[in-house]
C-alpha cells in the first residue's frame, strides 16, 4: 500500500451498514470500476471478492472485515483508496468497531427500502465515537418500495449531524435510471444494459428543475453557516463555481459538520462512480484528520510525541494457514521497513517485522516498507495483540485501543475425543485472539470449557470454524445467557491478612469502600495518604480486587458496575508483600460484595420487528409473555415496526416462534442494549441452578 506519491491523495475508508443494505455489493462495484478486479462477483452467488471465508460464502453475509486497495483518477489526479469492508450483522460488531478505530472516513450504506435500521444506528454511533467523517449512500433505489426522500427524512430524525443531499435520484423503483448532481448542475443517466460503465451526462430534466433548485438553495444555505466565503456569495447573490462549493463542502465534512448524501443501486450498477468521486473529494486524507492522541500508560495523560518516529496500532490479528500470526496495523507516523526491530509499548516487548504485505481480501503482496497512513499486514509479531501500540521508541505511551461490547451468551464445548483436548485448547486460543468478543474460559467447578459470544450466530460460526479450519470436531451444550452480578448498597469493609510461618510471615491490612457505579464496569481509586500503605503494594491490591470480581457471591457470575476505593490500611516492614496484599484484597472484596446486597443482572436486547398489521396484536401478546417492554410502533407501507426491549433469556428460538405466529410473514433483528436486574422469582431459580460459567481463563 506504500505506493502513493502524495499523502493528500490517500483515503482510508470503511464501508459500513446494517445487514443486507448492500455494502459488500457496493464494495465489489468500487473494485470493478477502479480496475482492481476484472469481473463483478455477487454476494448471493458466493462469488464476492471481499467475502472469502467459506462461512461467508455459504451464508451470504460478511463475518470478518476485509482489507483492499484500489486507485481512482479524478480531475487529473490519481487517488489511492484503502477500503475495509465490514460485517453488517450485529453479532460481528467488533469487526466494525476495530475497523472504524483506524479509519479516516466512512461510507454508511442505507437500504432505499429499509431506511435507517437498528444496525445503521449502531455503526453511525461507532463512527461518531471515533470522530470519523461520513458520506451516506442510499442504495437499492431500483427496488419496489424504495424512497430516497423518506430515508433522508429518517436520517434527519435519527442523527444529530446535518444531513445534506448532494444528489437527486431520477426515476423511481424499477424506473430508477440515474442521478442529478446538485453541485455541478448536471444529470447522469445510465444505460439499462451493460456493466454500468456507460452513462450520459445531460441537462437537468424539466420535471426535476424545481426540486433541484430547492435542494441547491438548501445546500448553499447550510454551507453558508460554516463558510464565510459561501455566506458572502449567498448574501450578495454572487455566482459560485462548483469548485468553490466542493471545497467548502470538503471542509465541512472533515469537521464532521455535514454528512453529504448520494444515491444509486449497486446491484444495477448505477451511481457507484459518482460515489467514488465523492470519496476522493470529501473524505479526509491522513493529514486532514486531527492528530490521534497518545496517552501515558501510567498516568493516562495525553502526551506529545515525535511525529518523525514510527507509531502504529495493531487493530486485528488472525491465524493464517501460510504465515501463522498475521497482524493488521495502521501506521500513524514515521516509516518502518521489513526486518526492523520495533517496540510494543503495551506489552513492553521488542518485536521484529519480518515481512510487510499489501492486502487484497485473502491475497497478499510483499512490500518493503510501510509509512504514515498505511494499512498493512505484517508477519513476525509474537506478542502483540489487538489494540497494542507499536513504536520505534522504547516509550511508555500508547494509542487508545478500540473498545468492544461485552459478550451476552455462552455455551460449553468439548472435543469429541479426549485425545483432542490440547488441539481444541490451541484452536480456541487462536479464535479468541482473532476476535476479542469471543472469550474462552475454564469453569473450575464443572471442569467445562465455556465460550462466550455476541449471539447464537456468532458462536455457531466460530464453532463451525473449529470443525472445518482447525479439524477439531466438538460437542456443544445449548446456548446459555451470560448473566452478571451487581450490588445495590455502599459498604465499608476492613480486612486483615496475617499468616505466620517458620520464616517471614505474611501481613496486609486494608480498608475499602465498595459502591455501585452505574456508568462504568469497574473503577478503582486509591485515597491512601501519609504512606500507611507503600505505593508499590497498590497495584497488587487492585489486582486482587479484580480477581474477586471474576466470581460473584450469588452464583459465581462476574461482578460489574462497581467502584472500589482504598481508604486506609497498614503494613509490616518485614512481613508485607505483594502476595499478601493481593490475597487480603481478594478476601476483603468477597466479604464486602456479600454485604453490599448483591443482585443478578441479565442482558436486555433491543428488538425491532417488522410485522404485517394484522398480526401486531399477536406479536405484542407474545412479547409480553417474554417479559418484553414495547417502546413504540411505527408504520412503513403495509408493515408495522415494533421496537421493544426483551431479556435475552426469553429470545432463544424466537425466529421459529415469530414465523409460526405470523405465518412466516414477519422478521426481526436484535442487538445488545443494557443489563438490568433479574426479577426476584426468576433470579432464585437461576441461583438455585448455579452460575459457574466464567471462572478461570484457558
Amino acid at each position: 500500500m506504500s505506493t502513493y506519491l502524495n499523502i493528500q491523495n490517500l483515503r482510508n475508508i470503511g464501508i459500513v451498514a446494517h445487514i443486507d443494505a448492500g455494502k459488500t455489493t457496493t464494495t465489489e462495484r468500487i473494485l470493478y470500476y477502479t480496475g482492481k478486479i476484472w469481473r463483478m462477483g455477487e454476494v448471493h452467488d458466493g462469488t464476492a471478492t471481499m467475502d472469502f471465508l467459506e462461512e461467508e460464502r455459504k451464508r451470504g453475509i460478511t463475518i470478518q472485515s476485509a482489507v483492499t486497495t484500489c486507485y481512482w483518477e479524478y480531475s487529473g489526479q490519481k487517488y489511492q483508496i484503502n477500503i475495509i469492508d465490514t460485517p453488517g450483522h450485529v453479532d460481528f460488531t467488533a469487526e466494525v468497531e476495530r475497523s472504524l478505530r483506524v479509519l479516516d472516513g466512512a461510507v454508511v450504506v442505507f437500504c432505499g427500502v429499509g431506511g435507517v435500521e437498528p444496525q445503521s444506528e449502531t455503526v453511525w454511533r461507532q463512527a461518531t465515537k471515533y470522530n470519523v467523517p461520513i458520506i451516506a449512500f442510499i442504495n437499492k433505489l431500483d427496488r419496489v418500495g424504495s424512497d430516497f426522500w423518506r430515508v433522508v427524512s429518517e436520517m434527519r430524525e435519527c442523527f444529530t449531524q446535518k444531513i445534506i443531499p448532494i444528489t437527486i435520484p431520477t426515476g423511481k423503483e424499477k424506473d430508477f435510471n440515474g442521478l442529478i448532481d446538485i453541485i455541478d448542475g448536471k444529470a447522469r443517466i445510465w444505460e439499462e444494459t451493460g456493466d454500468g460503465t456507460i452513462w450520459h451526462e445531460t441537462e437537468i430534466p424539466s420535471e426535476y428543475m424545481e426540486i433541484y433548485q430547492k435542494q441547491r438553495e438548501e445546500l448553499l444555505e447550510a454551507l453558508s453557516e460554516v463558510d464565510d466565503r459561501i455566506l458572502e456569495a449567498v448574501v450578495e447573490n454572487k455566482p459560485l463555481s462548483p469548485e468553490e462549493i466542493k471545497s467548502a463542502l470538503r471542509k465541512a465534512v472533515i469537521k464532521k459538520s455535514f454528512v453529504p448524501v448520494v444515491c444509486g443501486s449497486a446491484l444495477k450498477n448505477k451511481g457507484i462512480q459518482f460515489l467514488i468521486d465523492c470519496i476522493c473529494l470529501y473524505l479526509p486524507s491522513p493529514e486532514d484528520i486531527e492528530n490521534i492522541p497518545l496517552y501515558d500508560i501510567q498516568t493516562g495523560e495525553k502526551v506529545k510525541f515525535d511525529r518523525s518516529s514510527f507509531w502504529a496500532l495493531v487493530f486485528k490479528v488472525v491465524s493464517d494457514r501460510f504465515f501463522g500470526r498475521f497482524s493488521y496495523i495502521r501506521v500513524y507516523s514515521g516509516k518502518c521497513h521489513k526486518g526492523k526491530k520495533i517496540y510494543n509499548t503495551v506489552r513492553k516487548k521488542a518485536e521484529r517485522i519480518e515481512k510487510i504485505f499489501s492486502v487484497h481480501a485473502d491475497k497478499r503482496e510483499t512490500i518493503g516498507e510501510m509509512q504514515q497512513g498505511d494499512i498493512v499486514g505484517v508477519v513476525g509479531l509474537k506478542f502483540s495483540k489487538t489494540g497494542d501500540t507499536l513504536s520505534s521508541e522504547r516509550a511508555s505511551y500508547a494509542f487508545e485501543p478500540p473498545s468492544f461490547p461485552e459478550p451476552v451468551i455462552c455455551q460449553a464445548v468439548e472435543p469429541e475425543s479426549p485425545s483432542q483436548f490440547d488441539s481444541l485448547s490451541m484452536a480456541l486460543s487462536k479464535l479468541s485472539e482473532e476476535d476479542p468478543t469471543f472469550i474462552v474460559k475454564r469453569d473450575t467447578q464443572t471442569d467445562e470449557t465455556i465460550v462466550y459470544g455476541m449471539g447464537e450466530l456468532h458462536l455457531e460460526v466460530n464453532l463451525n470454524r473449529l470443525k472445518k479450519e482447525f479439524k477439531v470436531p466438538v460437542r456443544v451444550s445449548k446456548p446459555r445467557v451470560r448473566y452478571k452480578e451487581g450490588i445495590t448498597k455502599e459498604v465499608i469493609h476492613e480486612e486483615k491478612y496475617v499468616k505466620q510461618t517458620g520464616g517471614h510471615g505474611q501481613y496486609a491490612h486494608i480498608v475499602i469502600r465498595v459502591l455501585p457505579e452505574p456508568e462504568k464496569k469497574f473503577e478503582f481509586k486509591s485515597s491512601i495518604k501519609g504512606g500507611v500503605i507503600p505505593s508499590q503494594f497498590i497495584p497488587s491490591i487492585e489486582e486482587g480486587v479484580k480477581t474477586a470480581l471474576e466470581s460473584g457471591p450469588l452464583a459465581g457470575y462476574p461482578v460489574s458496575n462497581v467502584k472500589v476505593e482504598l481508604l486506609d490500611g497498614s503494613f509490616h516492614e518485614v512481613d508485607s508483600s505483594d502476595l499478601a496484599f493481593k490475597i487480603c484484597a481478594i478476601e476483603g472484596m468477597r466479604k464486602a460484595l456479600a454485604k453490599a446486597h448483591p443482585i443478578l443482572l441479565e442482558p436486555i436486547m433491543r428488538v425491532e420487528i417488522e410485522v404485517p398489521s394484522g398480526f401486531v396484536g399477536d406479536v405484542l401478546g407474545d412479547l409480553s409473555a417474554r417479559r418484553g417492554s414495547p417502546e413504540g410502533l411505527t408504520t412503513k407501507d403495509k408493515l408495522t415496526i415494533i421496537n421493544a426491549y426483551v431479556p435475552l433469556a426469553e429470545l432463544f428460538g424466537y425466529a421459529t416462534d415469530l414465523r409460526s405466529i405470523t405465518q412466516g410473514k414477519a422478521s426481526y433483528v436484535m442487538e445488545p442494549a443494557k443489563f438490568e436486574p433479574v426479577p426476584e422469582n426468576i433470579a432464585e431459580k437461576i441461583i438455585g441452578i448455579g452460575g459457574g460459567y466464567g471462572k478461570g481463563e484457558i
